[in-house]
């Protein structure tokens, strides 16, 4: 039972893991075309804090 309890935790985890990389992505595109990290934070569902955090990262590169 422990086995399949992890696979479904695991298959969880990758799904939050895809979905958070997939609002990176959209959040990098939305910044690239001059959106504010508000209304970016709010398109992409990620707290403001999270991507204030992309952006300055990108600002960085």
């Amino acid at each position: 039972m422990q086995a399949w309890e992890e696979r479904v935790k695991d298959r969880e985890e990758g799904f939050e893991n895809g979905a958070r990389d997939k609002a990176c992505q959209t959040a990098h595109n939305l910044y690239d075309r001059g959106f504010s990290a508000e209304d970016t934070s709010k398109i992409v569902e990620e707290s403001l804090e999270t991507v204030r955090q992309w952006y300055q990262e990108w600002a960085g590169k």
